[in-house]
């Protein structure tokens, strides 16, 4: 697998971790994101490249950061880690 596909599936895998989270559906969460499901679907299993513009909307719908979907707090945490700070 190459890089850019795993870090794809790390991507959908976050958005649909936090979707979950809130408790929508797939469907009430692609109408809040203003997409369609299937498209959103799409997003989720990691099958797509997303545009900036849909991460944007996924982020807001989430309410959450665009570092947040792709891990930021994530790699602070393995950095801190890393370096032996807290």
């Amino acid at each position: 697998m190459k890089n850019t596909d795993l870090e794809l599936k790390k991507f959908a895998a976050r958005v649909r971790a936090i979707r979950e989270a809130t408790g929508l559906s797939q469907e009430d969460f692609a109408t809040k994101a203003q997409m369609d499901r299937a498209g959103y679907g799409r997003v989720e299993r990691g099958i797509v490249d997303v545009r900036l513009t849909t991460i944007i909307r996924l982020a807001d719908a989430l309410n959450v950061s665009i570092g947040t979907l792709f891990g930021e707090s994530e790699r602070m945490i393995s950095t801190k880690k890393a370096k032996g700070t807290k």
